[in-house]
């Protein structure tokens, strides 16, 4: 599976790749909207874990640049935020494949990408 991490924490960026390159999955972290734009076109990955205050735009234009390239239709949305209310509501706002509050587990982490049900212990 590919999965793109933006996330501008490299603290929590690097662990998210680490864990999922660990599964076996093809990871790309990048720590801004813009190298977002720039990579997604091409990288086209399976699912996108997306952090909606990030450098160089938010999250937003990431989902909207999306929304307009029928490359990326069919991947997976799950958006990353330290703000539940705020990732809450983007997530129904934009129709993503859900929200996930930090900090996120491991677990949730693993599972969301295998696109299994969240942990019981996670929800």
């Amino acid at each position: 599976m590919k999965v793109m991490v933006v996330e501008d924490d490299i603290d929590l960026r690097e662990t998210y790749q680490d864990v999922l390159e660990a599964d076996g999955h093809k990871v790309l972290g990048v720590a801004s909207a813009v190298t977002a734009l720039t990579k997604l076109p091409i990288f086209v990955p399976d699912v996108i874990l997306l952090d909606m205050q990030i450098k160089g735009g938010t999250g937003e234009v990431v989902l909207l640049f999306m929304r307009k390239n029928h490359k990326l239709e069919d991947t997976r949305v799950y958006i990353v935020s330290g703000f539940p209310e705020r990732a809450k509501y983007a997530a129904e706002h934009w129709a993503t494949d859900g929200w996930l509050a930090k900090p996120v587990s491991l677990a949730t982490l693993r599972a969301i990408v295998r696109g299994d049900p969240v942990p019981e212990q996670d929800k």
